[in-house]
């Protein structure tokens, strides 16, 4: 009896929480207020293990609210994907970048589908461009970059090939043209990348995506 009243509160508590991830940002309270590593355990854990099986990389088939050595392999997987080096953030112990992105996840999982199809991205992972594109570039990602230049209205096409909706996986002189728009409209960040879809670019438009969807 114990037991079911322990696993009703733990549960009723991630509800509560996942409640004030619905909330605008600004709005709500931290959910993680401390990082957490090897031997921690938890609700926030927990929260934890459930994005990362929802992103795929916590394979064990129960969320166990502790943070053990699948817990840690699983948080180096998800750093690594994701770009995630940094003194705060060795690898498997989530700290602030980590957690960061964690955390918007959580916002993000409490968007219902029909608002985020709405916004021309269906359940994007955050590791949504993990590798580097250029001119003459063919690859999936290519059309992920198409899809967000024209949702950012830097425009690829107005009709046809690299229109909204009908974005292709070639990089070809209409999407250097509207990535080199994009790119002088964030010339202090992204001088350096004029023309090529590097790591700032990468990062930048990623941190773009998922900050729309939290707040529009």
């Amino acid at each position: 009896m114990l037991f079911r009243i322990f696993f009703a509160a733990h549960f009723l508590f991630i509800a509560l929480i996942l409640s004030q991830a619905s909330m605008p940002h600004d709005a709500s309270a931290e959910i993680f207020s401390m990082y957490l590593s090897e031997g921690d355990s938890g609700v926030r854990v927990s929260l934890l293990q459930h994005v990362l099986k929802d992103q795929g990389f916590f394979v064990y088939p129960d969320i166990t609210g502790y943070y053990g050595p699948i817990t840690e392999a699983a948080v180096e997987a998800f750093q690594k994907a994701n770009g995630i080096v940094s003194e705060n953030d060795p690898p498997g112990y989530a700290g602030l970048k980590t957690l960061d992105l964690v955390e918007a996840l959580l916002f993000l999982k409490n968007e219902t589908d029909s608002v985020r199809a709405a916004k021309g991205f269906v359940t994007p992972s955050l590791a949504m461009f993990t590798r580097d594109l250029y001119y003459g570039s063919k690859d999936q990602e290519v059309m992920t970059l198409q899809r967000f230049l024209n949702f950012r209205h830097y425009t690829v096409a107005v009709s046809g090939a690299g229109s909204e909706g009908n974005e292709t996986a070639y990089f070809g002189p209409a999407t250097l043209a509207a990535l080199k728009e994009y790119q002088n409209y964030n010339k202090d960040k992204l001088a350096t990348e004029l023309g090529y879809f590097g790591p700032l670019s990468r990062e930048l438009a990623t941190k773009s995506i998922l900050y729309s969807m939290l707040i529009d």
